[in-house]
């Protein structure tokens, strides 16, 4: 079985004090194909490290979403042939969205921790 992930849509620089848009860039194409999925609604992450477990590894693309008002989310991962690494940390209401449409590329392992218990997020995963 083959699945795709895809991002499509536009970003808007729009200054507010002076009501002008700065750009307006359209993107289309940005997939991945992969074998399998994984979509997570509302996961609760501690304020311990906690492993992901990912439905295929390496996986190829990734959603992310920390969908608490104030706590952070650190994520770390370890891409293929590398190392264990703190990528990113995720404010509240921050998101990433990565993928890396080259075979034999992309992460192995996952870990979130957040600044708090129970802290909610939403995630797509391919690969």
């Amino acid at each position: 079985m083959s699945v795709t992930a895809s991002a499509n849509g536009q970003i808007d620089l729009i200054d507010s004090a002076a009501g002008t848009n700065q750009l307006v860039k359209l993107f289309s194409g940005l997939s991945v194909v992969g074998t399998v999925s994984e979509v997570v609604n509302n996961l609760l992450i501690g304020a311990s490290p906690q492993s992901i477990t990912l439905p295929i590894s390496p996986i190829q693309f990734m959603y992310l979403k920390n969908l608490h008002a104030v706590n952070f989310i650190e994520v770390t991962w370890t891409p293929v042939s590398g190392s264990s690494t703190a990528i990113l940390l995720l404010e509240p209401g921050g998101f990433i969205i990565w993928g890396n449409p080259v075979t034999g590329g992309g992460i192995m392992a996952l870990s979130l921790q957040a600044s708090a218990t129970s802290t909610p997020v939403e995630m797509v995963l391919l690969g």
